[in-house]
């Protein structure tokens, strides 16, 4: 039932994260749990990918453009990511571990950075 409801929702829950790309965004953060609450058909479809592609072909077809300055914290999120980058790609840790974190973590960056 809840496989249901969710394919149901999907092309309207895409159809406003189109017009309000904040929609795609907070669609995307709750996006993590999702496969975890469905167990049917509806549990193959990647959401997180899905969101996360809408909510950035949705900036980028969008009219109005946000005008993005670095404040404080994205300057300590940007030191944060290469004290990261930094200390994975030097420590003596697993490279394929810490690979697959790594790409995780741009990820998580670069829609931190997505205005």
């Amino acid at each position: 039932m809840r496989d249901l409801v969710l394919v149901v929702l999907l092309p309207f829950l895409t159809f406003y994260a189109f017009k309000k790309p904040f929609i795609g965004a907070g669609l995307w953060t709750t996006a993590f749990n999702i496969n975890q609450l469905v167990y049917d058909f509806a549990g193959s479809i990647t959401y997180n990918r899905f969101f996360a592609l809408t909510t950035i072909a949705s900036y980028l077809f969008s009219k109005q453009k946000i005008k993005y300055s670095l404040d404080k914290l994205s300057w300590l999120i940007l030191i944060f990511f290469f004290w990261t980058a930094l200390s994975s790609f030097l420590g003596g840790a697993d490279k394929d571990v810490i690979w697959t974190r790594w790409t995780e973590l741009m990820k998580i960056m670069m829609f931190y950075f997505l205005p």
